[in-house]
């Protein structure tokens, strides 16, 4: 667990978003926005390779736009809950990347994966009439989360 459980976070404007998205439309309405979200971030390139084996660029973007929509931001949380979370668990496909995986991906592919993840709570949030959302930035949003991925990667690593 990363320690931040469903803390709720604000945005610009005073606008408040729950830190796992699923509570607003439920797991299986997020996986559907991750897979548009890795779309719609239109990867210049389709694959990513590290450690001998390829892995499609959309697939991890997937993998990351839920998983940090769900609040799960460290490498090593993301590759464990693969093997618990039905809705992680097809968008990594049957050969799951594993935590160094999906660290080199986000550091390599870090505009991306802020792009997707903006996307993702930018279609939320338009689908929640009653949050209030006057000057809320998705962008912003997307980087606080990217942030906490960072963050919980290098705290794993130094421990």
């Amino acid at each position: 667990m990363n320690g931040f459980g469903n803390q709720a976070s604000s945005g610009a404007g005073g606008s408040i978003v729950v830190e796992d998205l699923a509570e607003l439309h439920g797991a299986v309405r997020l996986m559907h926005l991750a897979l548009e979200a890795a779309q719609a971030a239109e990867p210049s390139v389709q694959w990513f390779a590290f450690g001998g084996t390829q892995f499609s660029v959309p697939q991890l973007l997937s993998v990351y736009a839920y998983a940090m929509a769900r609040g799960w931001y460290g490498s090593d949380e993301i590759a464990d809950r693969v093997g618990v979370d039905g809705c992680l668990k097809y968008l990594a496909g049957p050969q799951a990347p594993g935590a160094e995986t999906l660290r080199r991906f986000r550091r390599e592919n870090a505009g991306l994966v802020r792009s997707a993840m903006a996307f993702l709570v930018s279609r939320i949030l338009g689908q929640m009439d009653a949050l209030p959302r006057l000057g809320f930035d998705p962008r912003a949003e997307a980087a606080r989360r990217f942030w906490r991925a960072v963050a919980a990667d290098s705290l794993q690593l130094e421990a």
